[in-house]
Formats: C-alpha cells, structure tokens, sequence
C-alpha cells in the first residue's frame, strides 16, 4: 500500500502483466498486437529474469520449509522486522 517505506528512489519490484506499471513495479509490456521489437526483447529478457528468480525462491522454500508458511504482510517496518526476525 505504500512502497515508498520499503524502496528506495532506484528500488523496484518486478510484476507479471497483470499489475498495474508504478515507481516501484516493473511490468512487461502487454501485448495490443504489433509490438516494437524493443519491447519484445525486453519482454523476452524479463521473463527470462522472472523465471530464474522463481526457481531461486523454489530451492529457498525446499531448503527452509516454514518459508512456505509466512503468512503476513508488509503494512509498516516493523512487519519487515518482525518477519526477518522469523526467517532467522
């Protein structure tokens, strides 16, 4: 609800199509029929990133399994450091 308490100016968060595109959300381009090839290869390239991150949080959660159970948002600070505090 407010990124600006969890990101920095150059901080960003990456997000499928299906967000809407802000200061702190990177999205791909949606797809309205032409597309620049600019675009496509961007696409291409963020899908590519998007994929290796998921395998990464994949072998995280096998690694530590309770990470599959975190149940709680980021509504101020002190919910970050309340949920580092669990992780470690």
């Amino acid at each position: 609800m407010h990124p600006e308490i969890f990101f920095s100016e150059d901080e960003y968060i990456m997000g499928d199509s299906a967000y809407p595109l802000s200061k702190h959300m990177l999205c791909p381009y949606k797809a309205h029929g032409d597309i620049p090839n600019d675009n496509l290869a961007f696409n291409l390239h963020f899908s590519g990133v998007r994929v290796i991150i998921e395998h990464v949080m994949g072998l995280l959660k096998a690694r530590w399994s309770s990470l599959r159970g975190i149940r709680m948002q980021f509504r101020k600070k002190s919910d970050l450091k309340d949920i580092n505090n669990w992780i470690r």
